[in-house]
Formats: C-alpha cells, sequence, structure tokens
C-alpha cells in the first residue's frame, strides 16, 4: 500500500508544479472569484464606512444568516475586513482582476466564475442546480482537463483496481469523460471477455450530462484508442451503462459491485449518507475509492462556491471521512496525497454484509423502481445487454 501511495503521488507531480505552489494558485484563486463576486454587487463600496451586521444584512437582503455569518467570519479571520466593537468596514483593496492557475482551462474558470457569482443570491435563499445555467460543453471541456486527468490517475495508481476485472460503478460520472477513460483501461488489458465478470456502469443526476455521456462515448474510445469509430462498435455489448442516479439512493442492489469510484462527488451530497450507500452497493472485501478536498487542507473560499448548489454539503474534514466510513461498515480508510485521494475497503464479515447475494456474472442487475427517473431505453433485463450508442447521437 505505502507503495501505491507513491505511484499516486508521482502521478500529481506530473501537472509540473509543486503540489505547494499549485494549491497555492488555485486557493488564491477561489478567493478572488468570492470577493469579485461581492464587490460587483457593491459590498465592499458599501463598507467603506462602518456598518452594523444587521445593516449589511439588509443591504444584501440576506435571509440564510447561517451563511451569511460563514462568509463574515472567513473575511474577518482573511483580514479582508475587520471589526470594531459591533462594527464593519473594509480593510484592503480589492483587486478588479482574478488569478488564473496556469493548470485550470479556460472551461473551468468559467464554471467556477458562475458558481462564485450565484454566492450574493445564495445567501437570499436562491440555489441553482449542479449545472443550471451553464453550458455543458464546458462541462465536458472542464472535466476532460489535465487536472482532473492525472487527479484520475493519482486515484486509480493508489486503488490498483484495474489488475483484473471486476463489476465497477461510477458515481457522480458526469459527462462519462472519466468512465470512458476507466472503460479503456480495462479494454486494453484484455478484460472485456464473454464469460468474465467485467461490466462498467456510470451514474449521475443530471440527465443532459447522462446524455452526453452516452452520445459521445465511441467517439472518446476512438480517441484514446485511435481506432476508428465502425472497429470501436464491434465491441458494443461490452459498452458502460450509464444511466439517472443518486449516489444517496443508488440504484443497484446489495452487494454488487467489486469496485465504486467517486471523484470529488462527496461535498455535493450528505457525504455519510452516500457513503452508507456506495457501502451497501459495494460486495464484503470490496473497494471504494475516488478524491475529495478535506480540511485542514482544503480552502475555504473553495467551499462557498460549493454552497451555491441546493443539496451541496459543502466541504468536510479528513477526520469525519474516516469515522464516518467506519460507522458505515469499512474495514479501513486510507488517504494520501494533500488533494486527498482516499481508498476505503468493506469489511468481510458477515455483520457488515448486506442481505442480498451477488448475483451470478450472466444475471443482470436490479434496478430500483423510481417512477421519477425517466426511461432511458435500455433493458436491463437481458445479459450483457447495453444502450445502443452511434458516433454523432
Amino acid at each position: 500500500m505505502a507503495f501505491n501511495g507513491t505511484k499516486a503521488w508521482i502521478e500529481l507531480m506530473k501537472l509540473g508544479r509543486s503540489v505547494g505552489q499549485l494549491r497555492k494558485d488555485i486557493d488564491d484563486f477561489f478567493k478572488g472569484n468570492i470577493l469579485s463576486a461581492f464587490k460587483k454587487v457593491g459590498l465592499f463600496s458599501y463598507l467603506q464606512i462602518p456598518r452594523h451586521k444587521r445593516e449589511i444584512c439588509d443591504f444584501l437582503h440576506v435571509t440564510d444568516e447561517d451563511l451569511f455569518s460563514q462568509v463574515l467570519a472567513i473575511f474577518l479571520k482573511d483580514k479582508v475586513i475587520k471589526q470594531t466593537r459591533d462594527r464593519y468596514y473594509l480593510n484592503q483593496k480589492i483587486s478588479d482582476s482574478v488569478p488564473k492557475p496556469q493548470i485550470f482551462e479556460e472551461s473551468l474558470v468559467e464554471l467556477f466564475k458562475n458558481y462564485a457569482a450565484a454566492l450574493p443570491g445564495r445567501l437570499q435563499g436562491k440555489y441553482i442546480s449542479f449545472s443550471s445555467g451553464f453550458n455543458l460543453y464546458d462541462w465536458d471541456d472542464a472535466l476532460t482537463s489535465r487536472m482532473y486527468t492525472q487527479i484520475r490517475k493519482s486515484a486509480f495508481a493508489f486503488a490498483n483496481v484495474t489488475r483484473k476485472p471486476a463489476y465497477f460503478l461510477d458515481v457522480g460520472c458526469g459527462n462519462g469523460h472519466a468512465t470512458s477513460a476507466i472503460w479503456f483501461e480495462y479494454f486494453r488489458r484484455n478484460h472485456f471477455q464473454d464469460g468474465k465478470r467485467m461490466k462498467i456502469f456510470g451514474i449521475d443526476p443530471d440527465e443532459s450530462l447522462i446524455n452526453i455521456a452516452q452520445g459521445e462515448f465511441p467517439r472518446r474510445i476512438s480517441k484514446f484508442s485511435k481506432m476508428d469509430v465502425d472497429e470501436i462498435l464491434k465491441h458494443e455489448k461490452f459498452f458502460p451503462h450509464f444511466q439517472i442516479g443518486d449516489v444517496q439512493k443508488i440504484p443497484f442492489e446489495d452487494n454488487f459491485f467489486d469496485v465504486v469510484y467517486a471523484s470529488q462527488v462527496l461535498h455535493w451530497v450528505d457525504p455519510k449518507k452516500a457513503l452508507l450507500e456506495m457501502l451497501r452497493v459495494t460486495r464484503p472485501g470490496g473497494k471504494i475509492f475516488g478524491t475529495e478536498n478535506f480540511y485542514p487542507a482544503a480552502n475555504v473560499y473553495n467551499d462557498l462556491h460549493f454552497k451555491v448548489v441546493e443539496g451541496a454539503r459543502g466541504l468536510f474534514w479528513k477526520k469525519e471521512l474516516v469515522k464516518w466510513g467506519k460507522e458505515c461498515g469499512a474495514k479501513s480508510v486510507k488517504i494520501v496525497t494533500p488533494i486527498s485521494i482516499f481508498l476505503i475497503e468493506k469489511r468481510a464479515d458477515k455483520r457488515f454484509a448486506a442481505s442480498t447475494p451477488v448475483r451470478d456474472i450472466n444475471t443482470a442487475p436490479t434496478i430500483s423502481e423510481d417512477k421519477t427517473q425517466p426511461d432511458m431505453g435500455v433493458d436491463l433485463q437481458k445479459a450483457n445487454t447495453f444502450p445502443r450508442v452511434r458516433h454523432g447521437e
């Protein structure tokens, strides 16, 4: 395991800068984003004169006073503002420019700017959905970025899960880019063969992102493999199955998966509930792994970007993940690198085994009936049958 931790670090170092400098660049960007959002609504001009907290609340039309108190505390600790008795005033000049980390593509910069811009409205009780108002192909560009690619490779180096076939679930798969890369890693190892216990599944609550994942899969594999799309389609029966699904209510039976992967997912949801669900669908002795930003290394300004999305819990402490994992039935919880990469192993003993046995390889998974989910046109009652995906659809 120590060797795998070293390999995880090596993958991160391929980003080309020291991890410490990379984190500083990113932290400065998130701080600049939040300050810029409040400058645009006039807060810092208003604070040229000392103001009572109630006056500031009225100026911003605040309805969520808990979140407002959190924002105020961050500004005070960072000396953006100062407090004299019961009044607050501006303490530093707010720059008009936001520093862009070298590692961030423009699409990723724009996505985070959109989240920051929504924070003043969030204080008024106005939430946004995960991808509301955004160009989904910006998401496509952002999630294919070199940064996310290297973070994923670091996680896989640590977990060491591709050396043998597996029933693999990618929760919060988004536009499916990472799922496609994962599929190709198993494919190039010759794991997709009739009779092998090898299937890839991806779930995400956003139907539009699922549609992109399905439609773009052959093209992405063609790009990874340098094979023609027509050649890729010969392996169609082994294509991933993408469907709408929530990590807090995973639509699969107990003990079904050997491996579950969650990259930058837990801060969007109730993390303990998500861990419980991921452990439920993982077989005894199976693995859950992924990436997340944890306190104390996590950045408070980064956290504020997530709070604008309805249902997002935000960032949490590393020790909380360990505690929740053990409470939910994990044998062990390991974390490496400051990003951070985590690996959870499920207990193999009967006390923590779910009630439903793992099905035979030739039996399709049982999907929870949820009438609120649209029909994706997939018949999962036929073994090894996957949604028909053609290039360009």
